[in-house]
C-alpha cells in the first residue's frame, strides 16, 4: 500500500439468485384456489392443503405443491411446507364444538413458524359484526391468529369476507387483481 492512498475496494459479492416468495394456502377451497392462480401467475411458488386426493391432483396440474390435510386429525406442524412459506393464507373454517382446528397445536405451531421463514399471515375471516353461528366461531378464530402473530411478533393481514363466495356462487368481484407486492 502507498502511502496516502486509500486501498483497493474489494470486488462485490456475486448476486444471489432471489428465491421466489412461497405462499402456503391452507384450505384451497374456492377463495384460496382463486388466490393461488393468481399467485402463480405472478411466479409465486404455491402450495396448498385439500382434504380429498383428487383434489391434491387438481392443485398439482395448476402447478402448485397440493397436501391433503384433515386438519382434525393431522399435526399441522408436520406439513413440512409450513417450515419454507414465506406468506401464509389460513382459509379453512372453524368446526362447531371444535373452533379452529390448527390453534388447537397451539405450542407445535408456535415453534414450527418460529423456525420457519414466514414473513406475514392472511386469515379469511367474517364481518366485523358477525350474527350467525358460523360467522362468529370464524371471527373467534381470527383472534386466536391474531395472538399467534404477536407472539411470533409478524405482521398479519385479515380480509373480511361477508358470504359472497363459494361453489355454485360467483365470486362478486371476479375480474378483481389480486397482486401481492412483498
Amino acid at each position: 500500500m502507498v502511502p496516502g492512498m486509500a486501498p483497493k475496494p474489494a470486488p462485490p459479492m456475486p448476486a444471489q439468485p432471489k428465491k421466489p416468495q412461497h405462499m402456503l394456502v391452507l384450505g384451497t377451497g374456492f377463495v384460496g384456489r382463486y388466490v393461488s392462480e393468481r399467485l402463480l401467475s405472478q411466479g409465486w411458488r404455491v402450495s396448498g392443503t385439500c382434504t380429498s386426493a383428487a383434489k391434491k391432483m387438481e392443485l398439482e396440474l395448476l402447478g402448485m405443491t397440493a397436501s391433503v390435510l384433515d386438519a382434525t386429525t393431522s399435526n399441522i406442524a408436520d406439513l413440512h411446507a409450513l417450515q419454507d412459506a414465506t406468506h401464509l393464507l389460513i382459509s379453512i373454517p372453524p368446526i362447531p364444538g371444535v373452533g379452529d382446528p390448527l390453534l388447537s397445536s397451539h405450542a407445535d405451531l408456535q415453534t414450527t413458524l418460529t423456525s420457519g421463514n414466514l414473513q406475514w399471515l392472511c386469515y379469511l375471516s367474517s364481518t366485523m359484526n358477525p350474527k350467525s353461528a358460523s360467522s362468529k366461531l370464524r371471527y373467534a378464530a381470527e383472534q386466536g391468529w391474531l395472538d399467534l402473530v404477536d407472539e411470533l411478533d409478524l405482521s398479519a393481514f385479515i380480509l373480511r369476507l361477508g358470504g359472497i363466495y363459494g361453489p355454485g356462487r360467483r365470486l362478486r368481484y371476479a375480474n378483481t387483481s389480486i397482486h401481492f407486492t412483498i
